[in-house]
């Protein structure tokens, strides 16, 4: 279950990324996603949504890109 998610979330994090690059967002991402990917298989971090960190100069800016996403995203700032 959780290799099937994994494979649903890529594609959401691909979504999201596109629509904060098209506003001029940089954001690092971070937690869940980022440790998932050093795992030896796919779904064995399981996590449930995108940490993704800005800086305060694009925060407005992301916070208006991912308005009515529907991927599960957590903004942070710092």
């Amino acid at each position: 279950m959780h290799a099937i998610e994994s494979l649903l979330h890529e594609r959401q994090l691909s979504r999201v990324m596109g629509r904060l690059h098209g506003a001029g967002v940089e954001p690092l991402l971070g937690r869940g996603w980022a440790a998932g990917r050093h795992y030896p298989e796919r779904g064995l971090r399981p996590y449930r949504n995108f940490d993704l960190y800005v800086g305060p100069a694009q925060h407005e800016a992301a916070r208006r890109a991912l308005e009515g996403e529907s991927a599960p995203v957590s903004l942070h700032l710092g």
